[in-house]
């Protein structure tokens, strides 16, 4: 570690230090779950060989289950012991989606009815049962919920504290400069939103924006990077921290904090445009910093919080939470925020008349899709020579490059692939990524016996990642049916399109409009493994509909790349310059169910 890492680890301990104590001293339990959960992908591979904990060593088995992400076992065990009931496997049975057992704390019970999505229930429950600290989390995490209560900064605050700001006048001949407001980025996290946010970043600089971002409160060092600085420079864009000394307890003064942070930065940077990203956290951060200066502020959606919440449900559950309280307060708030913005970003058709019929002014929308580097549309089709250059067995391969996580449906495509060696066909595939459905995925492809042909290399770096793109022949992105894949277009097909990989995407609008739509693709229904053996044999057996899908993918994806959205933002960013501010709901529309 350099020496500068080991300065900015000396001033963040403090922070780290307040967040471990206060979560130890909350719930031990859920501690040890959530340091378990983050075990590397390459720690769990070097287990996973091991004989499962026995005798004496039998009470960490629940963990053991856990670290390696075999869940489904894990669930299974403590189904069978209904009786037992411990602070840890009340925890662990949280953490499956499973009821807490009988001797359970009203503090766990709280927990279960709010991941449930019964919010009110699970703050009766905890008031109830004197679990003050859970109660007062809940009651914090209820405010947050509340429609129409929000953060002033310089003003009555509706949560009781003042923090007041002076407004900035930047320089009106200079180049439109944005602040861009974060969940995580580069180089911490890699995932398919920190990709997007930095393609957004740099194809902005090179419209002739001045851009810089923040990220959330307390991030990177709340995910376990107590060594990052207060700015990470990242291809010359710079991302800021908002790291203070220690964490507010509750959420709601976490958002004040956030919020405060935010306004001071926008003090030093003199924005002109304020811009941020879902979900609802982020947006009330960046209205009560809007509203206390005076700027105009975009919401990007690029995904539906409450809708990826219920994804993330045990499916069984899937159904109660769609209609449970929390997901009705959730879709309120996301909603609320998207009419007070003065603009409002979504990344597809789909997405677009969905915000429409949830009341959102179709004059303040606007579509900037996932997008690709222009350099990807010259590189060079060889996925036999990428395959040799990974070390890969030669041979037809099929495969994605994902978040390993179930409504993928990635275990459609492993069954697939079992089906066509049934047939007489042996075609491969590679399973890029990491996620909580990896080890489910790998003992399925052991207990189909295909586990020669299925590689799952775990997570790849960035650069990395290309070379994994280029050995498929084909994409397949198998979705599952669910709110969230109806509505959400991944950024991934858009990548394979350009370097003219053949797609197989699920029949789900948010895939079709940009996997199939013109002609780059083939459409099965989702989970539907007889239909997805019958596209993947169709493509191996015809090279001349391979090489026509591929021609129209890349023709597709010349119309979607970042230096085209670049200039789309630079137009929008114009616009709300000129404009006065209407801090209100002037122009949206009532909601239509």
């Amino acid at each position: 570690m350099r020496a500068e890492s080991w300065r900015h680890l000396a001033a963040n301990v403090p922070l780290l230090a307040s967040s471990v104590i206060a979560m130890a001293r909350e719930d031990p339990a859920h501690l040890a779950v959530q340091i378990v959960r983050r075990t590397p992908y390459r720690v769990r591979d070097l287990l996973s060989g091991l004989p499962t904990p026995a005798g004496p060593l039998a009470g960490l088995r629940p963990l053991w289950l856990l670290m390696l992400d075999r869940t489904r076992e894990l669930r299974e065990d403590l189904e069978r012991s209904p009786e037992k009931s411990s602070a840890l496997l009340d925890t662990l049975r949280l953490q499956v989606g499973a009821e807490p057992g009988p001797d359970a704390t009203p503090r766990t019970w709280a927990r279960a009815a709010w991941a449930a999505g019964d919010a009110e229930e699970a703050l009766m429950i905890a008031a109830a049962g004197a679990a003050e600290a859970e109660r007062d989390r809940i009651a914090s995490q209820l405010r947050i919920l509340t429609p129409g209560r929000g953060i002033v900064l310089g003003g009555a605050e509706a949560t009781g504290a003042r923090h007041t700001l002076a407004a900035p006048r930047p320089e009106p001949d200079r180049p439109i400069r944005v602040l861009h407001v974060l969940t995580n980025s580069r180089p911490w996290t890699t995932s398919g939103y920190a990709l997007r946010s930095h393609a957004v970043l740099l194809a902005q600089r090179e419209a002739g924006l001045e851009v810089t971002a923040a990220t959330r409160l307390a991030y990177p060092v709340t995910i376990g990077r107590a060594q990052a600085g207060p700015v990470d420079l990242v291809d010359g864009i710079a991302y800021r921290r908002l790291l203070p000394r220690r964490l507010p307890r509750l959420p709601d003064q976490r958002l004040l904090l956030h919020a405060r942070m935010l306004g001071d930065l926008a003090l030093t940077e003199l924005p002109d445009v304020l811009h941020t990203t879902t979900n609802f956290h982020n947006a009330l951060v960046t209205d009560a910093v809007s509203r206390a200066l005076g700027l105009p502020w975009v919401y990007e959606m690029r995904g539906e919080l409450e809708k990826s919440w219920v994804a993330r449900r045990p499916r069984n559950d899937q159904g109660d939470a769609e209609h449970s309280r929390r997901y009705a307060l959730m879709r309120s708030r996301e909603t609320e925020m998207a009419r007070r913005a003065d603009a409002v970003v979504v990344l597809s058709r789909v997405q677009r008349d969905s915000m429409i019929r949830r009341g959102v002014d179709p004059a303040r929308l606007v579509i900037v899709p996932n997008a690709v580097d222009e350099s990807l549309l010259e590189v060079a089709r060889d996925p036999e020579g990428a395959r040799a250059d990974l070390g890969l067995a030669a041979g037809f391969r099929i495969g994605t490059v994902s978040a390993l996580v179930d409504y993928e449906g990635l275990d459609t495509l492993v069954r697939a692939i079992a089906d066509l060696r049934s047939r007489g066909r042996i075609v491969r595939a590679s399973l890029v990524g990491d996620g909580v459905s990896r080890e489910d995925l790998l003992r399925l492809a052991e207990d189909l016996g295909v586990s020669d042909l299925v590689d799952l290399p775990g997570r790849v770096a960035p650069e990395r990642a290309l070379a994994w793109y280029r050995a498929l022949d084909v994409m397949v992105i198998p979705r599952r049916d669910s709110p969230v894949t109806r509505a959400v277009t991944p950024i991934k097909g858009l990548q394979a399109m350009a370097l003219g990989i053949p797609q197989i995407v699920s029949d789900l609008p948010a895939l079709t409009e940009v996997g199939a739509r013109d002609g780059q693709g083939l459409i099965v229904p989702p989970e539907d493994v007889g239909a997805l053996t019958g596209a993947i044999q169709r493509l191996a057996g015809d090279a001349a509909l391979r090489t026509t899908l591929s021609e129209a993918a890349r023709a597709a994806a010349r119309t979607r790349t970042w230096r085209a959205n670049g200039q789309v933002y630079q137009g929008l960013y114009e616009k709300l310059r000129g404009q006065p501010r209407t801090f209100g709901l002037e122009g949206a529309r009532p909601p239509q169910t």
